[in-house]
């Protein structure tokens, strides 16, 4: 058989040990009260165990859930009464002078718990404390204690919450305010019930809901289709402007047309233009220079 153990912490409940347990939290809860009987040896600071009869009483009251879903928590708020038979009140009170007793938070505080289908089972522990309460002198001892139990829930099916052992650090003191500390029992306890059931709770399959996803749309991201231009290159001549080298930046050029040169324009009544006239003079000045070079050859060789 499948075995979990848990131990939870949930600071309080019984005195002589709540071997209760578990339930729930996550459908209706309906209120229980059960009984449950025990054996317990006692032993008693500086003394050991001490004789005496052995039966221990207690009476839970728990709040059952209908059913609670795999995986989720079983819980619980315990209380219990617990009833030690008068020989055992009367060696606290006669032979140890314990007029009050409590239990405090300690780890020997601890209830046993069980829920399980005989194959499958979660085991759990529940810490306890129990207050301060009055030793009276003759009959028994009865001491109303509280706590909480959380185990996760198993898989699904039918379970038995049962009440398994149990132990019990009682604190005694000499005077019924607390405040003369003057010796400590031990309870160990087994839990000796026909039935060890507390009540049953049904397991069901968690709910599978599925994932909803969400499909989002896509859109193209739009597209422009920019003009493309040609840039001007140095090699291509503007029409515009001159290659005249004297033009200068920043002002506007013009083409240059050659100067036209008359030259058929009368001067002095000669008939014959200024331009002509040079020109025939500059022929005749050479013409006489070539000749005196040629006469001072020819008389030089004779």
């Amino acid at each position: 058989m499948a075995r979990r153990h848990v131990r939870t912490s949930a600071g309080a409940a019984a005195l002589a040990g709540i071997g209760i347990a578990a339930v729930g939290l996550a459908a209706p809860a309906q209120a229980v009260t059960v009984t449950q009987d025990y054996e317990c040896t006692y032993e008693v600071l500086n003394l050991g165990q001490i004789a005496g009869d052995p039966d221990v009483s207690v009476s839970y009251t728990v709040d059952l859930p209908t059913s609670v879903e795999e995986g989720e928590q079983i819980t619980s708020d315990v209380t219990a009464v617990v009833t030690i038979p008068e020989s055992r009140r009367d060696s606290l009170y006669s032979l140890l002078n314990v007029r009050a007793v409590d239990a405090p938070s300690d780890p020997l505080n601890a209830a046993g718990v069980s829920v399980s289908d005989g194959t499958d089972s979660v085991d759990g522990d529940i810490a306890f404390t129990s207050p301060l309460t009055d030793v009276p002198a003759s009959g028994e001892l009865v001491v109303t204690a509280t706590g909480s139990v959380s185990v996760p829930a198993p898989s699904a099916g039918t379970y038995d919450v049962e009440a398994t052992d149990l132990t019990a650090f009682i604190r005694g003191y000499a005077d019924a305010d607390g405040q003369s500390y003057t010796t400590n029992v031990t309870l160990r306890c087994t839990n000796v019930s026909e039935s060890t059931s507390v009540g049953t709770i049904e397991v069901t399959e968690a709910d599978s809901e599925p994932t909803p996803t969400t499909d989002e749309p896509t859109t193209d991201e739009p597209t422009t289709d920019e003009p493309t231009t040609d840039e001007p290159t140095s090699e291509d001549p503007d029409p515009t402007t001159s290659a005249d080298p004297t033009a200068t930046s920043g002002s506007p050029t013009s083409v240059q047309t050659p100067a036209l040169v008359q030259t058929d324009a009368t001067q002095g009544g000669s008939g014959q233009s200024p331009a002509l006239l040079l020109g025939g003079g500059l022929l005749a000045a050479v013409g006489s220079l070539g000749l005196a070079l040629t006469r001072r050859r020819a008389s030089a060789r004779h």
